[in-house]
């Protein structure tokens, strides 16, 4: 049964008896719209736990996860943990504007602009990591559970044209006071600085709990560490059903290993 609080309507999306449940936030889309893309005849059926209305969502919370503990008993649980804080703080760029050094030392030197330590901005991100350690740690007492990366920033031209429709920043300009056609998109090596710092946290608490990470894979991403436009879903942020393809390719190494 769905259920229903103050808040929106949690529910599973796909069938009861799936072999592995997808819990977190909407960075799952890409692994539900792939299982619509399967045959019959597949390793492994995976089923949702979202909202009805996948608009209507709302952060997670122990209401939340206390539900998914109803599909999960004795199955597997891919983990999909937020994946857009970099997006919400810094995909419009600021000013002054910022740079931020990457996991491969590499970042646009000639760049104007404040350097930002990673250790400052693992201080940043990490109180959004709040309740994962102990998710993961409660849903391993029943479940066999996997922590998937959550998928890289997109180019530049792609996300400008993505957020001309997307309401949460044709509200964050009227905010902010900024023309939109003024607005400017983070410069791509900050975003896939800030995007990596994320992946590391994940992993860092994965390995914590004794719960394997399984990254985003880098078939996905092309030069310059962004999302291959083929895998991009139609807004700023999100992944599509062929991403979705590569991460069950890799959680089917992960069920074969752990057999």
């Amino acid at each position: 049964m769905p259920l229903v609080t103050s808040r929106t309507e949690w529910t599973l999306h796909g069938d009861p008896n799936a072999d592995v449940i997808i819990a977190g936030d909407s960075h799952g889309g890409a692994l539900q719209m792939a299982e619509a893309l399967q045959s019959n005849d597949v390793e492994f059926k995976t089923a949702r736990v979202f909202a009805k209305n996948p608009e209507a969502a709302v952060p997670l919370d122990a209401e939340y996860w206390n539900y998914v503990r109803n599909f999960a008993r004795n199955k597997r649980v891919v983990v999909v943990w937020k994946g857009n804080q970099h997006n919400s703080a810094f995909l419009i760029r600021s000013n002054p504007p910022i740079k931020v050094l990457g996991l491969n030392g590499l970042s646009s030197k000639e760049q104007d602009g404040q350097w930002i330590s990673r250790s400052a901005l693992k201080d940043f991100f990490t109180p959004s990591f709040d309740g994962l350690d102990s998710t993961l740690f409660d849903l391993s007492r029943f479940s066999k559970v996997v922590v998937v990366g959550t998928p890289p920033p997109k180019r530049d031209d792609f996300v400008l044209k993505a957020i001309s429709n997307e309401s949460y920043f044709r509200n964050f300009t009227i905010e902010t006071g900024r023309d939109p056609s003024e607005i400017s998109v983070e410069r791509l090596s900050n975003r896939v600085a800030l995007w990596e710092i994320l992946q590391e946290i994940l992993a860092d608490i994965a390995r914590v709990a004794m719960v394997p990470f399984i990254p985003s894979p880098e078939s996905a991403r092309d030069q310059d560490g962004a999302l291959k436009r083929e895998y991009c879903y139609n807004d700023a942020t999100h992944a599509n059903a062929e991403y979705g393809l590569l991460i069950r390719a890799l959680i089917s190494e992960w069920i074969r290993e752990e057999q």
